[in-house]
């Protein structure tokens, strides 16, 4: 799947979606945040699945193009460690907009 990993996240008012150090949030940033840190039950995951989290991080990093379920994985990962509901509605529907 095509993405636009230069994408700046928007905030419902137009505004770029600042990142925590106050920096525009790039589609391709919140892929590799989302993917790239550790979350509870984490341990429990096997090889093959924490390499495939990686992988997508790894993939949004190049700028090479995502799988639909690597893009599902992206937004599972989300969901579960990105604290604010409106972080993750932006980055899913920049990700559905693609579909």
């Amino acid at each position: 799947m095509k993405l636009n990993y230069d994408l700046v996240l928007s905030a419902p008012d137009g505004e770029p979606y600042k990142d925590d150090k106050g920096n525009n949030l790039t589609l391709k940033q919140a892929i590799v945040t989302a993917c790239s840190f550790a979350l509870p039950g984490d341990d429990s995951l096997s090889m093959v699945e924490k390499f495939s989290i990686g992988e997508c991080a790894m993939l949004a990093y190049k700028g090479l193009d995502l799988t639909t379920e690597q893009v599902a994985k992206v937004k599972e990962r989300s969901a579960k460690g990105f604290q604010s509901p409106l972080l993750i509605y932006i980055l899913h529907t920049a990700l559905e907009s693609v579909q």
